[in-house]
């Protein structure tokens, strides 16, 4: 090439640079996926901005060894971006970190000899070298530096197609096209650009594609809401003496909006499951009657009802495939499932205005045998207010339709509470709900379909 037009990768480094500001500014949803969803971003910028200055340094003949290092720094980067590309698919995969490092050993041992290929180009001159100022020569193995990148989106399109259940029709066909696109755009731009440097200009689309297409808006909202209540919570902290009038005020804002956080946070995990809506409402009511049948104080039944409403929270980190997947999940699938409370535990403890927010979300699949998830706590090592959930939450599920069967008899229900008296409930919980269950002669406490009376 005599001359390289970067237009097209200045206008995209730009972009590029706005929304990594963007993303680690306001992105503030921290799950895995999002993380690695900002690596990317990054690493995608890094290298459009070597391409640029690679192509300035040959364009302007700057010295040989500035170019032998822009262009050796703008190679790692460009292979480094389909490499990333696999570790933010694997999030949605293995939500264990720890499960996830030892499953990307291979792809990490691959581009470690890739960058250690690099540097040694920079004395044998396997890949390509400069016999001058501008004067750009391939090398035997030039070829191996474009078709790096294919062996990262080959493993993409893998982990995409052997794990498909995981993810949504959306999320597939996006990351998918994405996959495919990659080393596609290297091409065209080979084939039909020549002088023209497209290939990060294509990158910056497909990453706004991604941004908008599977990130949720719903959870983005739920971060904005958490973060406006540990404002006030700061405000309070501060002005509560000084400003009395302005601290009661904000007081009854954070009562607002706790409740209407609790409530939508409720409506986005009951939206995931087609055949579970108002699951969380009814656990947190009968959670509630549980909680004042045993002879707790009001204030304690509100506490809760509250967790009863957020006990399930940590399945907006769980792909609606899985949740509503009609046959038996397989082992990797039924992993995502049980991860639910540490997911939900994670989120609640952000809200440090209340501290004991995630106590349901994270035990009310606890045991008193000690054979539940996801610590094995057993008796009155499981908080009273999770083993009340625990017993609500099988309740609701015995009494609510399924797609494979109607509400269970009243009796039946009953039966099942009796045989889990004292190995999966507690004897206290399961004998209040078995005592409302008695005074419930006309079976109203279940659940009821559209033209159904209560």
């Amino acid at each position: 090439m005599d001359h390289y037009v970067v237009d097209f990768e200045l206008i995209s480094l730009f972009i590029l640079i706005a929304l990594g500001v963007y993303l680690f500014t306001r992105y503030s949803n921290e799950n895995a996926s999002n993380q690695e969803f900002k690596h990317l971003t990054t690493i995608v910028a890094a290298a459009c901005l070597f391409d640029v200055l690679a192509s300035v340094a040959i364009d302007n003949c700057w010295p040989v060894w500035a170019e032998m290092v822009l262009n050796t720094l703008y190679f790692a980067f460009a292979v480094a971006v389909p490499y990333v590309f696999t570790r933010y698919i694997g999030t949605y995969i293995y939500p264990d970190r720890k499960q996830w490092l030892k499953k990307q050993i291979p792809a990490r041992i691959i581009y470690g000899l890739f960058d250690a290929l690099l540097v040694a180009n920079f004395f044998v001159t396997i890949f390509y070298r400069f016999d001058g100022p501008g004067v750009y020569v391939r090398g035997a193995l030039y070829p191996v530096l474009l078709g790096a990148p294919l062996i990262f989106c080959a493993i993409s399109i893998y982990l995409l197609l052997r794990h498909s259940s995981v993810f949504t029709k959306v999320q597939q066909r996006v990351l998918m096209a994405t996959a495919l696109s990659m080393p596609l755009s290297s091409s065209l731009e080979a084939i039909f650009y020549q002088d023209y440097l497209a290939n990060f200009f294509v990158m910056m689309v497909l990453l706004f594609v991604i941004l908008m297409s599977i990130e949720t808006p719903d959870e983005q909202e739920l971060a904005k809401v958490i973060k406006e209540l540990e404002e006030l919570h700061g405000v309070l902290e501060t002005k509560v003496e000084e400003q009395t009038a302005i601290a009661e005020s904000q007081t009854r804002h954070v009562t607002i909006l706790t409740r209407q956080m609790m409530m939508a946070l409720a409506r986005i995990v009951d939206a995931k499951d087609h055949y579970t809506s108002g699951h969380s409402a009814r656990v947190a009511r009968y959670s509630r009657m549980i909680a004042e049948e045993l002879g707790l104080p009001e204030e304690d039944c509100d506490v809760v009802y509250s967790l009863g409403i957020l006990h399930d929270i940590g399945k907006v980190g769980v792909p609606e495939s899985i949740i509503n997947k009609p046959d038996k999940l397989d082992d990797n699938e039924y992993a995502v499932i049980r991860s639910h409370p540490q997911i939900g535990s994670d989120i609640l403890a952000k809200v440090t205005l209340r501290p004991g927010l995630r106590t349901g979300a994270r035990w009310h699949h606890e045991r008193v045998d000690g054979k539940g998830y996801p610590d094995g706590l057993k008796g009155d090592e499981i908080p009273r207010e999770a083993r009340i959930i625990s017993v609500a939450d099988a309740y609701d599920a015995m009494t609510s339709y399924r797609s494979y069967r109607s509400v269970l008899p009243q009796e039946a229900v009953a039966e099942q509470i009796r045989l889990g008296r004292g190995t999966q409930f507690d004897e206290d919980c399961a004998d209040a709900m078995l005592a409302l269950m008695a005074r419930d002669t006309g079976y109203r406490l279940r659940e009821f379909r559209e033209g159904e009376q209560p």
